[in-house]
This record gives C-alpha cells, sequence and structure tokens, in this order.
C-alpha cells in the first residue's frame, strides 16, 4: 500500500514537472487557453488512475473495516450489556416512580372522562332501545304467528294420540275401583247381619232377665220380641247394603263420565292420590 501511494507521488511529480515543461515552452503563447487543454488532457487520465487506486484499495479498506468491526463486536456487546446491567434498576425505578405519579391523576382523569361519557352512552342505549323495541316486539310476533299453527297442529296430535291411552287407562282404572268398591260393600253388607245377630245375642239375656218373672207367657212374648228385633236388623243391614250399593254405583257412574269428559286425566288412586272421603268410609 506504501509502494503504491509513493508510485502515485511520483506520477504526480511527473506529470507536474510535464506540466511546468509544457508551460514554460508555451509561455509565449496563449497560457490560459494551453493550461486548459492540457487539464482536458490530464483530466481522463488522473481520473482513471484514481478510478483504478480506489478500486485496487477498497476490497483492502472493506476487508480491514470487517476485520476491525469483527474485533471491535464483542467489546461492544459486552459493554453494552454491563451498561444495561447498570441502569435497569434505575430505570425500573425510576419507571416505577412515575407510574407512581400518574397513576392518580390517569384515575382522576379516567373517572372525569366515565362521567363525562355515562350519561351520553346511557342515552344512546335508551334511544337504541326504544328503536329496536317495536321492531323486535313485532319479529316476535311474527315468529309466534308463524309458530301457533304448527305448535297447535302438533298439541292437537299428541292430544290425539294420547286420548285413547288415556281413555283405555281411565276405564280400566275405573273398572278397578268400581271391582274393589263392590267387594268391600260386599263383604261389609255380609258383617252387617252377623253383627246384628250378635247385638241381639248381646241385647236378649238382659230383657229375659228383666222378664224372668213374667211366666211361660212371658216367653212366648220374649221369643216373639226377639225373632222381631232379628227381622228388624236384617231389614236394616239390607236396607243399608241397598244404600251403599246406589252410592257406589252413582260414584262409579260419575267417575266413567268425568274420566269420557277428560281423557287425559289420570285416576286418583294411579298418581298417589287421596280416595274422595265416602270411598274411604266404604273401604274402610
Amino acid at each position: 500500500m506504501a509502494e503504491d501511494a509513493s508510485q502515485v507521488r511520483q506520477d504526480i511529480e511527473q506529470t507536474r514537472r510535464e506540466l511546468g515543461e509544457t508551460v514554460a515552452a508555451l509561455a509565449s503563447i496563449d497560457v490560459k487557453a494551453q493550461a486548459k487543454q492540457k487539464v482536458a488532457e490530464l483530466k481522463p487520465v488522473v481520473q482513471a488512475r484514481a478510478k483504478e487506486k480506489v478500486a485496487e484499495l477498497k476490497p483492502v479498506v472493506q476487508a480491514r473495516a470487517k476485520e476491525k468491526v469483527a474485533e471491535l463486536k464483542p467489546v461492544v456487546q459486552a459493554r453494552a450489556k454491563q451498561k444495561v446491567e447498570e441502569l435497569k434498576p434505575m430505570v425500573q425505578a425510576r419507571a416505577k416512580q412515575k407510574v407512581e405519579e400518574l397513576k392518580p391523576m390517569v384515575q382522576a382523569r379516567a373517572k372525569e372522562k366515565v362521567a363525562e361519557i355515562k350519561p351520553m352512552v346511557q342515552a344512546r342505549a335508551k334511544e337504541k332501545v326504544a328503536e329496536i323495541k317495536p321492531m323486535v316486539q313485532a319479529r316476535a310476533k311474527e315468529k309466534v304467528a308463524e309458530v301457533k299453527p304448527v305448535a297447535l297442529t302438533q298439541a292437537k296430535e299428541k292430544l290425539a294420540s294420547l286420548k285413547p291411552v288415556a281413555e283405555a287407562k281411565a276405564k280400566e282404572t275405573a273398572a278397578g275401583l268400581k271391582t274393589m268398591i263392590r267387594t268391600k260393600v260386599r263383604e261389609k253388607a255380609t258383617e252387617l247381619p252377623s253383627a246384628a245377630a250378635s247385638r241381639v245375642k248381646a241385647v236378649l239375656p238382659a230383657r229375659r232377665a228383666d222378664t224372668g218373672g213374667a211366666g211361660t207367657g212371658a216367653d212366648g212374648g220374649g221369643e216373639a220380641a226377639t225373632e222381631k228385633i232379628k227381622r228388624g236388623a236384617v231389614a236394616a243391614a239390607q236396607a243399608g247394603r241397598r244404600t251403599v250399593l246406589k252410592v257406589v254405583e252413582a260414584r262409579s257412574l260419575q267417575q266413567e263420565r268425568s274420566a269420557e269428559e277428560s281423557p287425559t286425566a289420570t285416576s286418583p288412586h294411579a298418581n298417589g292420590a287421596t280416595p274422595p272421603a265416602d270411598q274411604r268410609s266404604i273401604t274402610a
């Protein structure tokens, strides 16, 4: 590189000498014109030599620069990291301090802004609701009007499909109740004459004790009275039995009619409900 620089200097000196000789030779001639002509002649040569020299030196300079950068890069990075580590606590402390200083002001400004905007937002919301409400109601009514026939049709189909099952279930329940009530009534009616006879037998000794001294005629009268009491008890039991049967028949007919009128209604015994008072008295 030093040899190239000395060579350039020698070339420049030689050029200067040649220019000096030329100037001296042309002193008697127009100097300015000759100088311009010489400069015009030498300018391309000098520029070309300069470009060649720059082209020669550019790779060397770039390589030296890259080497220097590669040498200095770890040092610069280490110094930068060290500086960052030194400044980081201070920067964080300053940042926290700044945040603490600005936080109340920011919160106050935010509250003021919210208080300022809140009435406007509420008013806009009310206006939007009032604007949308009729449309929503109209859409809801249209939807209901669309869905209502379908729902009614489905409900009717469901009722029609359930009606036979409900009727059969109601009839089956009514028949079961009717049979059970009749059985209970028959048992009760069968027990009534026995109870009446037992009461008569319990009453007879007392009657005989009261009429013990009346003689044979009195005994005959006592037996007649006993028979009369027996017949009255039997007649009362039969009358009670007929009355209970009539009540049971009326109750069964009423249940059948109610089952026919409301086929979807279930039996009170089927869902665990308590039977009516007259049935409870009969089945007791």
